[in-house]
């Protein structure tokens, strides 16, 4: 976790490298891990600049509607694990404004449940858990 940290100090948009989709795969493990680190060795890494930035890139990535996100490279367009789960995270850790759980909030409102663009199951729920545990 801290090579990535020192990895993304250089990204001054916010954005990751795997685009949209697998990003959220990245920043699942990412922000977990970060929790912990704060919980229970009291190093915070809330202010890191890539941190700061990564609420605007989830948001100018969501198409109209908020029910998928541009599709990069090789991915689809839909997340792959959240980001309701990262958002909540931002909002509660980084941004605390509202604006982390209000996207969160539209995104699950708008979310396609059935048919072609639904998120997989498996994928969906592993999240759950940290959305309620950071959700304020």
């Amino acid at each position: 976790m801290e090579k990535s940290m020192v990895l993304l100090q250089e990204v001054t948009d916010g954005s990751l490298y795997e685009g949209v989709a697998y990003g959220t795969y990245t920043t699942r493990s990412l922000f977990q891990y970060m929790f912990l680190v704060q919980r229970h060795f009291a190093i915070g890494h809330f202010s890191h600049p890539w941190l700061l930035k990564h609420f605007a890139f989830l948001y100018r990535t969501i198409l109209p509607g908020f029910q998928r996100t541009v599709a990069i490279a090789d991915s689809n367009y839909n997340w792959f694990y959240g980001p309701e789960s990262q958002l909540v995270f931002l909002d509660r850790y980084v941004l605390r404004n509202g604006s982390g759980n209000w996207l969160a909030d539209l995104i699950n409102q708008n979310r396609i449940t059935e048919g072609p663009g639904q998120a997989g199951k498996g994928q969906r729920w592993c999240t759950l858990h940290t959305e309620f545990i950071w959700y304020s």
